[in-house]
C-alpha cells in the first residue's frame, strides 16, 4: 500500500497535518526519494573552487573551475585541474566568478578584472574577451547580445555588446552596444538572460526586453521593494529565475515575481541559517527531477541544503557533503563525455 506524505512546511503548526520533517530525501511527483551522496571527480584544485561551469560546443564538452585568483579546466585524462589562467597578468583576488557561454565562447565574470574568454575550438588559456571589454561582476547572454552588470563604479549599470558579437562594446552609429543605470533599485545583485533578461536588484526585480533601435533595450520594473538579497542565491532554469529575498526565497518568469516559501519554509530558513556566511552559500539546478537547490552554512557551522521542487511545489531539506553546490550537466551527459582536451 502507498502511503500518501504530506508536504513539509516547518513555518506551520505541527497540528497542520503536514510532515515534521523531511530530512535528507527530495520531493516527488508520488512522494520523496532519497539523496544521494557525493563522489570525488576529479583531484584537488591548487585553490578552492568558487564556482564550475560547463561548456559545449561542437559535441565536445568542456568543466571549468575558477578559484580566488585562477581559472581551472578539468582534463579527463587524469583528473586533474589545469591552470588556464590569463598569462602573464594574473587575477585580481575574488570571491565571485560566474561564466556564461556565447557561440563557441565560454565567458567568465570576476567584478574585477576584465570580461575572460576561452574559444572552445582553440583556446589553451583565458584571455581578455576584448580591449574595450568591460569589468563586471555578473555576465550573461539575452537573445543575441553578451549582456554584463554591476561595475565598481557604476554598482546599477548593465552593459551589452554589440549584436552577435561579444567582442564590440563601444556604443555608436555602427553598433547596438550600450549601457543602463537603473536608478531605483539599489545596486545590481544578478543577471539572468535567455529570450528576455531579469535584472535582479537590491530592492527590484527588472525585465529587459531588446525592442531594436535606437534604445535597444526597454528595461521594465516588474517588482518593487521585492529584491534579490545574496547574489550567490540566484539559480536559473529556462526562463524561471529562482532567489532569495530579505523575507524568503521567490521566483520570476520575467512577468511576475511569487513567493515560494512563504509561510512554509522562510522563517525555518533565516532560523537556521548564519546570515554571517551567506556569502558563501550556492545554488544549483537538477532539471531532471525539476529541482533547485540551496546549500547554505546554519549556525552550527554545518552545510546544508534546502531543495525546492517547482514541479510539485515541495521543499525539503537535509546535509551537504559540499562546501559548494553547481548546475554543470543533466543525466543525458555522463563524465565520460567530459571530453575536450
Amino acid at each position: 500500500m502507498r502511503i500518501a506524505f504530506g508536504q513539509w512546511t516547518p513555518d506551520r503548526p505541527g497540528v497542520s497535518g503536514n510532515l515534521t520533517e523531511a530530512k535528507n530525501i527530495y520531493p516527488t511527483a508520488s512522494g520523496y526519494a532519497s539523496l544521494n551522496g557525493t563522489a570525488n571527480l576529479s583531484d584537488a584544485a591548487s585553490e578552492n573552487l568558487l564556482t564550475v561551469f560547463v561548456g559545449r560546443w561542437a559535441g565536445a564538452t568542456t568543466l571549468f573551475g575558477a578559484g580566488a585568483g585562477k581559472l581551472f579546466k578539468f582534463d579527463p585524462a587524469d583528473a586533474d585541474l589545469d591552470d588556464v589562467s590569463r598569462t602573464p597578468t594574473a587575477y585580481s583576488t575574488t570571491d565571485f566568478w560566474q561564466f556564461t557561454q556565447f557561440g563557441s565562447q565560454v565567458i567568465a565574470s570576476n567584478g574585477v578584472d576584465k570580461l575572460q574568454a576561452w574559444n572552445m575550438a582553440s583556446s589553451t588559456r583565458f584571455a581578455d574577451l576584448a580591449a574595450a571589454a568591460p569589468t563586471a561582476s555578473f555576465v550573461t547572454v539575452v537573445r543575441d547580445f553578451v549582456v554584463a552588470g554591476k561595475t565598481s563604479t557604476y554598482p546599477n549599470r548593465v552593459l551589452w555588446s554589440d549584436i552577435n558579437d561579444e567582442t564590440d562594446w563601444t556604443p555608436g552609429a555602427a553598433s547596438q552596444s550600450d549601457t543602463q543605470d537603473i536608478p531605483d533599485g539599489g545596486e545590481i545583485r544578478g543577471i539572468t538572460g535567455g529570450e528576455f533578461g531579469v535584472v535582479l536588484m537590491e530592492r527590484g526585480i527588472v525585465r529587459m526586453t531588446y525592442i531594436g533601435a535606437p534604445l535597444f533595450f526597454q528595461f521594465d520594473n516588474i517588482a518593487r521593494n521585492v529584491g534579490c538579497y545574496e547574489s550567490r542565491s540566484i539559480a536559473q532554469y529556462g526562463p524561471m529565475t529562482f532567489f532569495l529575498s530579505d523575507d524568503g526565497f521567490f521566483m520570476t518568469d520575467g512577468q511576475q515575481v511569487k513567493p515560494i516559501g512563504a509561510e512554509r519554509v522562510d522563517r525555518w530558513f533565516y532560523a537556521n541559517a548564519d546570515p554571517s556566511q551567506f556569502s558563501k552559500m550556492s545554488a544549483a539546478v537538477d532539471p531532471v527531477n525539476k529541482l533547485v537547490i540551496w546549500c547554505f552554512r546554519d549556525i552550527f557551522n554545518v552545510q546544508k541544503l534546502l531543495i525546492y521542487n517547482w514541479s510539485t511545489d515541495r521543499w525539503s531539506h537535509g546535509d551537504s557533503g559540499a562546501d559548494y553546490i553547481s548546475s554543470i550537466a543533466t543525466a543525458s551527459t555522463t563524465l565520460e563525455q567530459l571530453d575536450n582536451i
